[in-house]
């Protein structure tokens, strides 16, 4: 059984992401869309709040999959669920 964790990462208003200190290093540090996904591939949950703590895992969970360029039979099968 994967253990997994929930990785909490902060959205600043440049639209950079942030990984603070023990989520997934020993250092802080800026992650990017790919490795957010890496992340979540990885068997991990993902909480993304904003600069006011207003949740924004959705949003960018979206830009996510939209930075990973599927076809669209994939997108379509998404959609259907």
């Amino acid at each position: 059984m994967k253990i997994t964790k929930t990785i909490n990462l902060k959205k600043y208003d440049n639209r950079k992401l942030y990984a603070p200190v023990g989520e997934l290093s020993d250092q802080g540090h800026y992650i990017t869309l790919k490795d957010v996904a890496q992340v979540i591939r990885e068997g991990n949950k993902v909480q993304i709040s904003d600069k006011g703590g207003n949740d924004v895992t959705n949003e960018v969970l979206t830009q996510v999959v939209a930075s990973m360029k599927l076809s669209n039979g994939t997108l379509v099968k998404l959609i259907r669920g």
